[in-house]
Parts: structure tokens; C-alpha cells; sequence
């Protein structure tokens, strides 16, 4: 009692009808899904491959219209960097906008930091060529070197957390969407 060629080809062609169905109804589900989740978008880290001769400022982010930008103000004492944020409390309620703003305080440490060393490189060439011994300490090309360095592993850090914090938001909003069901 075996099966003919046409009855095997039919239960093939059936098989084959109910997997396409079953790949059209999980496609546009996943499609559902996508459009009602909230797209995450990361903004690259950009590091000077060289330092111009001046300082790039970096690009001003966009912030909504409920967080207002966070004044600060910084101090740069030997290898300690004082900041002084004012921002509304209700920043600390939106991961996201924190998250920028404190990047972008940050960026400015950087930029303000970086400016502070080459107007220290400047004074001692300028000390170099007229050959005068400047009162303050003279950073040497390692200790400059050490200390980009050390502004790259924060950027790194920074960005790491930046990742974290999106992959947590996104946990989140699918945590909710699964207990909601």
C-alpha cells in the first residue's frame, strides 16, 4: 500500500502551503512588534585621529523641550577635575536624557581639558625657544600621551554605558510588553 507520485507531491505542495502561512503570519507579527517598539539610535563616539590647531567644539545635541540643558562649570586641579552640574530633577527620571546630558557635560570637560593642555604645550615651547625655565611643570610627551590616553578609555567607557543603558531600555520595554499579555 504504497503512496503514488501524485499523493506524494500533494502532501509535499500542502506541507510547504502551511509553512508559507506559518512564515507570513511570524513576519508580520515581528513587523507589528517593530513598529510599535521605540528605535533606539546611538550616535558614534568620534575621537581626533590628530589634534587640530584649534580645539573643535563638540556638535550641540538635540534635547527635548521638558529637560532644559545643564549648566555646568568646571575646575581642573593637577589630575583632579571638579564639575558643578545644575540641571532640573526631573532629568534623573528620564534614562535617555540624562544619559546625553551627561555626555555632552562631559565633552565639554574634554574639550575644555584639551584646550588647558595645549596652552600648556604652548608655554613650554614658548619656554623651550626662549630659553627660560617656566615656574609651572612641564608636561612631557608621555604624560600628554598618558593622559589622551586616559580621556580615550573614558570616551570607551562612556559608550559601553551608553550601549548598556539602551540594551536595558530595550529589556525593559520588552518586560512590559510580555506582562502585558
Amino acid at each position: 500500500m504504497g503512496l503514488s507520485f501524485s499523493e506524494i507531491l500533494l502532501i509535499l505542495g500542502v506541507i510547504a502551503l502551511n509553512l508559507v502561512v506559518l512564515f507570513g503570519i511570524v513576519y508580520l507579527a515581528l513587523r507589528l512588534a517593530m513598529r510599535n517598539q521605540k528605535q533606539v539610535s546611538m550616535k558614534p563616539v568620534l575621537e581626533p585621529q590628530a589634534q587640530p590647531e584649534t580645539p573643535s567644539e563638540p556638535e550641540p545635541r538635540s534635547v527635548s523641550a521638558e529637560n532644559p540643558p545643564i549648566k555646568h562649570a568646571f575646575d581642573f586641579t593637577d589630575d583632579t577635575l571638579t564639575m558643578i552640574l545644575e540641571m532640573p530633577a526631573s532629568l534623573l527620571e528620564d534614562d535617555e536624557a540624562l544619559a546625553e546630558g551627561w555626555v555632552d557635560v562631559v565633552s565639554w570637560a574634554r574639550v575644555t581639558y584639551r584646550e588647558i593642555l595645549a596652552g600648556r604645550l604652548a608655554e613650554s615651547k614658548t619656554a623651550e625657544d626662549e630659553g627660560v625655565s617656566a615656574d609651572a611643570p612641564e608636561m612631557s610627551g608621555d604624560e600628554l600621551e598618558a593622559s589622551l590616553k586616559r580621556l580615550h578609555d573614558s570616551a570607551e567607557r562612556r559608550r559601553e554605558l551608553r550601549m548598556l543603558l539602551a540594551q536595558k531600555g530595550a529589556g525593559a520595554e520588552r518586560g512590559s510588553s510580555h506582562t502585558a499579555h
